[in-house]
C-alpha cells in the first residue's frame, strides 16, 4: 500500500535522487516529439508522391490523346487511298528515259 500512495504522492519525483527519473522523462518526452514529428514528416511525403502520381497519370492520359491526335492528322485522306488505288500505282517496267535535246525559239 505504501508504494502506491507514493506514487500518487509523486514523492519518486521531489526525492534527492529524482534526478535520473527527470532525465528519463525528459529523454522519454524528447522521443515522444520526435516520433511524432517524424509521422508528420511521412505523412506530408506520402500526400506529395499521391499528388505526383496524380499528374503523372493526368501526363500519360494527355500523351495518349496527343499520340492519337498526330495519328489522326498524319493518316492520308481518303482521296489519296482512292487514287492510290486507280491512278498513282508503282509502274511494272521502269521508266523510258526521254531526252530533249536544246532548241533555241
Amino acid at each position: 500500500m505504501k508504494p502506491i500512495v507514493q506514487l500518487l504522492n509523486v514523492d519518486f519525483l521531489t526525492n534527492k535522487k529524482s534526478i535520473r527519473t527527470w532525465s528519463m522523462i525528459a529523454y522519454l518526452s524528447f522521443l515522444g516529439v520526435l516520433m511524432i514529428s517524424s509521422g508528420h514528416i511521412t505523412d506530408n511525403k506520402s500526400y506529395r508522391i499521391q499528388i505526383l502520381e496524380r499528374q503523372v497519370f493526368i501526363l500519360k492520359t494527355e500523351l495518349i490523346d496527343l499520340q492519337a491526335q498526330l495519328l489522326e492528322v498524319s493518316k492520308p485522306p481518303p482521296r489519296i487511298k482512292i487514287a492510290q488505288g486507280v491512278y498513282l500505282e508503282q509502274p511494272i517496267t521502269a521508266p523510258i528515259e526521254i531526252k530533249i535535246e536544246h532548241i533555241e525559239l
